[in-house]
């Protein structure tokens, strides 16, 4: 009679009294254990306790063995701000030597301290200096996490000598905590922690008026970046029209390419570059950035000669969007058939097969390079052939049509 009852009460969903959970001591100890699975366990156990476990944890992170260590900072990692006890013993396993997992789960328990972990900016600013590449994308967004106390110590590292590669990213980590704490380096004797402060200011939408000052800066990279990002406050750079003008005409070479990429941005309002933006398009360097400012003015005429004039520019990258413009722009590129049947023969892949996309995508007006198109159908990279056979085909059943870019 009592079986059959526990058959009725195990089929009616009932469940036997659960094992009292292991106490922390005997998780502790299984963080060494030789299964991963088992000390994966643990730590989630341990996880689980939260405060009550950073005690043991602690002590676990100083533990001479290499797995127990590893998931001990695992589990203060996860328990997060209430970890906060930890914090001496996580700094000093940031100069870990030989578990490149632990260091990284050390700064990431640290960032998810949170601002009561302020003061541990600069060990985490001293840690990046070992290899920035690996260990940067995981130490800073553990800054990030530290809130406004951290930011005198993120500045100050900010400002120093311009050797530390990761000035630019603690830069970024200062933007986010108000323009306020990016604008003083912009005075910085160093030109390239200035370009990162301007870099930095163009997230920041309010800060256009103190990124075109910048258009003055006495260094020409520093203008030249300044320049370029107005690009992506649209209309709103108008304001900084007159300058950038007047930088379409500065001795440095990227400098006005720049100048005319951020006039492109404003579209419309920004015609009164045209005349200049014309100018400029005669270096072909310059070319394709006054061609597509042109285009975003509604210039077509001009913005299809600036890029046929882009054809001959020196870097290919240049050449080969100049040729996805004029095709963009169909049979009212035809003036530029002869330009883009020379380019068939460019050294560059790329150019040669979307000089060829453009020729077929003008129409009949690109008969003349039929020849030249065959012959890359032929043979060569299959992006090429690809494009030319394309070409060939849309040149003779004439079915291109007036395209609007």
């Amino acid at each position: 009679m009592v079986l059959t009852e526990a058959v009725i009460a195990m089929q009616d969903g009932a469940t036997q009294p659960e094992s009292p959970a292991p106490a922390v001591p005997a998780l502790i100890e299984q963080l060494g254990d030789t299964s991963q699975a088992n000390r994966w366990r643990a730590t989630k156990a341990l996880t689980a306790r939260g405060k009550a476990a950073v005690p043991a944890l602690i002590e676990a992170a100083k533990s001479e063995r290499r797995h127990v260590r590893e998931h001990a900072v695992y589990a203060l990692r996860d328990i997060g701000p209430d970890s906060v006890a930890a914090l001496p013993v996580l700094i000093k396993l940031l100069d870990e030597k030989g578990s490149t997992r632990l260091v990284l789960a050390t700064a990431a328990a640290i960032g998810n301290i949170g601002p009561a972990a302020a003061d541990a900016a600069p060990a985490l600013i001293r840690h990046l200096d070992k290899d920035w590449t690996f260990f940067g994308p995981h130490v800073r967004p553990a800054l990030e996490q530290l809130g406004p106390n951290a930011v005198p110590h993120i500045a100050k590292a900010a400002a120093g000598p311009w050797q530390q590669r990761h000035t630019p990213a603690l830069i970024g980590v200062l933007i986010k905590h108000g323009a306020q704490h990016v604008k003083p380096l912009l005075s910085h004797e160093s030109p390239d922690v200035r370009i990162a402060a301007v870099r930095a200011l163009s997230t920041d939408t309010e800060s256009i008026n103190t990124v075109v000052t910048m258009l003055d800066d006495p260094h020409d990279r520093v203008r030249s970046v300044s320049a370029y990002v107005l690009r992506g406050y649209g209309e709103r750079a108008k304001i900084a029209l007159p300058k950038l003008i007047d930088l379409l005409s500065d001795d440095n070479l990227h400098v006005r390419e720049s100048a005319a990429w951020g006039i492109s941005g404003m579209g419309t309002v920004g015609k009164d570059a045209r005349a200049a933006l014309v100018k400029a398009s005669h270096d072909p360097q310059v070319a394709l950035a006054a061609s597509v400012a042109l285009n975003h003015m509604g210039f077509a005429d001009d913005a299809i000669a600036a890029a046929t004039r882009a054809l001959r520019a020196k870097w290919y990258v240049s050449r080969y969007s100049a040729a996805m413009q004029l095709g963009k722009h169909g049979r009212a590129a035809r003036s530029a058939v002869p330009a883009l049947t020379k380019a068939l023969n460019d050294e560059a892949t790329n150019v040669r097969a979307y000089s060829a996309e453009a020729l077929g995508l003008i129409g009949r007006d690109a008969e003349p390079a039929l020849p030249t198109l065959r012959k890359l159908g032929e043979k060569g990279p299959s992006l090429v052939r690809e494009k030319a056979l394309q070409a060939v085909q849309r040149i003779q059943n004439n079915a291109a049509p007036d395209r609007k870019p």
